[in-house]
């Protein structure tokens, strides 16, 4: 949820500063690659990446990452894949042969009446919002940080109208009943966790850049996270280098962080610390792609006491402490015990590449959509 809402804040501010109508609404995404690095590639079907406002392929982040993630591994089993600006979907599915489309709930608000009825045709899929009596009941406790938290009625009319293979979103079991709803208007709601892109992501240890650092965390400061931070970051602060869009309240920060140094700090850095958020392990569950991506550098993460976690990856793969105290115990050991360290970077990079990629994460909705993928990728 807190990934998906990052596609969605600068949709907010441009309503808020009106810098479009509601009568004339363009995303104005800015894709300089639609291809991703492979425009000669040709399949039987084609991965249609929707992007929407604000989405800014040059500029490091959540919605960036993740996108070109999915892509990248849809094109390593030999699948075309574009990366398409919601207001040209329309056009877009009648181009490519035997469309799959991804979508958020946050892109409806641009998709025509007639749109939804063209994604009946193909398939596509949605990452959703929660929509359940548990989340209404739940979510007050953080209206300050989450403002009107709701799906409008009219996207969720939209989304139920397309008729989705299937919704989802990257939550561990507990967080499954915040979706209740989608199941029950018909809509299968499946678990599928993001993923590390071992194209961008991977251990790179030729430089000396980054070494001696004790703690980093690259990430956007947020006000829905600022009490998780208080917890499992300040503590360290005087150990802790952070890196950031906007700035940090901690003394550590040092700016923005190019996304190609990004695996060198994570790879050199002893210990890069993974923080969800308060409202993530109290009741939302959402799993958060920063492990992964550590973990893909053969770096040295610690979560948070998020439960999830545990159910993907074992006690010896990844520390996931189950009280803030084992959290600091944690910590402690891993910024003196040397074995310990170099035991979790090897055991956690073979659980990336076995299970955790974006190649197994388009595996998994090719099944989940009854969809063959080719053998061998054909070049024109």
């Amino acid at each position: 949820m807190l990934q998906l809402r990052s596609f969605a804040r600068v949709f907010k501010a441009c309503v808020r500063s009106r810098l479009f109508s509601h009568q004339g609404m363009r995303p104005g995404s800015v894709i300089t690659d639609p291809y991703v690095g492979q425009p000669d590639l040709i399949s039987s079907c084609t991965f249609l990446m929707v992007c929407g406002l604000g989405f800014n392929q040059t500029v490091p982040g959540a919605a960036t990452c993740i996108r070109l993630g999915f892509v990248r591994g849809f094109q390593e089993l030999g699948i075309k894949a574009v990366l398409v600006d919601v207001s040209d979907l329309e056009r877009q599915l009648d181009r490519w042969p035997k469309p799959i489309v991804f979508l958020t709930v946050y892109d409806y608000p641009f998709l025509s009446r007639p749109v939804v009825r063209c994604l009946t045709r193909v398939n596509h899929f949605v990452w959703a919002y929660p929509w359940s009596d548990l989340f209404d009941r739940l979510a007050p406790k953080y209206t300050e940080v989450l403002g009107n938290s709701s799906l409008s009625p009219e996207t969720i009319d939209k989304v139920l109208a397309g008729e989705p293979s299937f919704v989802w979103a990257p939550v561990g079991q507990r967080g499954v009943a915040l979706y209740q709803e989608w199941d029950k208007h018909g809509l299968r709601f499946i678990q599928m966790h993001l993923a590390c892109d071992p194209v961008q992501y991977y251990p790179e240890t030729s430089t000396a850049e980054f070494q001696g650092i004790e703690m980093a965390f690259v990430g956007t400061y947020q006000a829905i996270k600022a009490s998780a931070f208080e917890e499992f970051l300040r503590p360290y602060e005087n150990r802790l280098t952070i890196y950031g869009a906007n700035r940090w309240p901690f003394t550590g920060y040092q700016g923005s962080l190019p996304m190609d140094k990004e695996r060198l700090l994570y790879h050199n850095a002893r210990l890069c610390p993974t923080v969800n958020g308060e409202i993530c392990y109290d009741f939302w569950d959402e799993v958060n792609e920063r492990a992964f991506k550590v973990m893909g550098c053969k770096g040295l993460t610690i979560t948070d006491i998020l439960p999830a976690y545990r159910e993907l990856f074992t006690a010896d793969e990844l520390m996931v402490p189950s009280t803030v105290d084992e959290y600091h115990d944690m910590v402690r050991q891993a910024l003196v015990d040397d074995g310990l360290c170099e035991k979790y970077r090897l055991r956690a990079y073979e659980a990336i590449q076995s299970r955790h990629t974006y190649r197994h994460r388009a595996l998994q909705i090719l099944t989940e959509l009854g969809v063959e993928y080719p053998t061998q990728p054909m070049i024109s």
